[in-house]
């Protein structure tokens, strides 16, 4: 009898061991989860998730079934995808939530009534802080919570605002040490211990070294030639991106380097391609060297490498103080040197004189300039440089290496 209940012990205890501990990822309830319309944050939870082995992983994300053609439910191996749809009257709300903090309320309810089914040990918030308060009230269960910062929301609050938030959470996360310092370590240097720094990565797979021959069929799509020296810009077509300033530079290196052209991918929002001011600025701003600028409009994910691969040279002159632009990574991933600006997070990926050049000045469209004919002129650096960024993502930059970080801190939260 005894022997039978040691026996059992054992096997029970083995039984136990090999449960694993849940996680839930909120996603910001703007787009869904995969990244079908874009979205930065979107893309990095989609591509974190199969590396994330050692927990059981329930992603809450929004969708429109119409838009999206994705199901409420979805399980990808040991994880799950939950989706909410919000009606109209619930997704104006949404549009209006600068307004009032209620106007949250539609996402933040849906979110929570499902984390009192999932009662999961973590709460990973991707980016939205205002769910803190929600969950603090409606929340049946205590779990660890990580507020997890892809931008820069504790600037313009007050201190004690922000130190309210960082008192409902057990980590604070910045996707670079520019935004963990910018956020809490440099102004409440007494909540330094919750902090923690995961850069985004790359899926090397998705994003190979481009090969020495550029794709004709692209070339003949895009109206370029393979002896043309290309420019790449990808992202949205905003101000704070610095988008006119290539286009400025772009104005006075053509009459130069007249095979010299700029290809630039992106719109104003997410998944659309609809008109702005700014986009329609750019337009006209291009006017004068038409047949050296490419717009090219929202590409899907899935054939963004492509386009990359026709490039030489990849330029984020962001003004802003960009925390971790995805497209840094995945430029670097295919081999092209970048020219950039040293705003927020980007002297934390490219690496100044080795994977490319740093602009000391953001929207200093003459130093951008410089700094093209630089690699122009030196045509045997800017490979080199292309070569160190691949070998730079490989070895500090994947999402393997994300995932390692990340679950390293779900096993300290638990354990502590």
């Amino acid at each position: 009898m005894g022997e039978n209940c040691r026996n059992y012990r054992a096997n029970l205890s083995g039984i136990i061991g090999v449960i694993m501990k849940k996680v839930a990822i909120i996603a910001p309830d703007a787009l869904p989860v995969p990244p079908i319309r874009g979205g930065g944050i979107e893309n990095g939870i989609w591509e974190i998730l199969p590396h994330l082995k050692k927990f059981e992983v329930h992603v809450l994300s929004i969708y429109e079934p119409e838009i999206d053609k994705l199901s409420s439910y979805e399980k990808e191996g040991q994880h799950h995808i939950h989706r909410f749809y919000l009606s109209d009257r619930k997704k104006a709300l949404l549009r209006l939530r600068h307004l009032s903090f209620n106007f949250h309320f539609p996402y933040a309810f849906a979110t929570a009534k499902k984390l009192n089914e999932l009662k999961p040990d973590i709460i990973h918030i991707r980016s939205r802080l205002w769910l803190l308060p929600y969950y603090k009230k409606l929340l049946t269960f205590k779990p660890k919570i990580i507020l997890h910062h892809h931008n820069h929301y504790f600037c313009n609050m007050k201190d004690k605002s922000v130190k309210k938030y960082l008192d409902m959470i057990d980590a604070f996360v910045g996707v670079s040490h520019y935004t963990s310092s910018l956020e809490v370590i440099n102004r409440f240097p007494e909540y330094q211990n919750k902090c923690f720094d995961i850069h985004n990565g790359i899926t090397l797979e998705k994003f190979h070294l481009s090969p020495q021959q550029k794709n004709k069929d692209l070339l003949q799509k895009l109206g370029l030639k393979a002896t043309d020296t290309t420019m790449i810009f990808v992202g949205r077509l905003t101000h704070s991106k610095g988008v006119h300033t290539i286009l400025l530079a772009m104005k006075e290196l053509v009459p130069q380097y007249p095979d010299l052209k700029l290809l630039i991918i992106g719109s104003s929002w997410f998944g659309e391609n609809k008109e702005d001011t700014y986009s329609t600025y750019l337009k006209e701003l291009s006017l004068s060297i038409k047949n050296n600028v490419i717009f090219t409009g929202f590409i899907n994910r899935n054939e963004i490498e492509s386009y990359y691969h026709v490039a030489d040279l990849f330029v984020a002159p962001s003004i802003f103080q960009d925390p971790s632009p995805n497209t840094c990574y995945e430029a670097s991933a295919v081999g092209l040197p970048i020219v950039a600006s040293t705003r927020g997070g980007i002297p934390e990926i490219v690496e100044d004189g080795k994977t490319g050049i740093l602009m000391k000045t953001a929207e200093n469209y003459q130093e951008l300039k410089e700094k093209i004919t630089y690699f122009l002129t030196n045509r045997e650096v800017m490979e080199m440089m292309g070569k160190a960024a691949r070998k730079r993502m490989e070895n500090v930059f994947t999402w393997k290496c994300a995932a390692e970080k990340t679950e390293k801190l779900y096993s300290y939260l638990l354990d502590s």
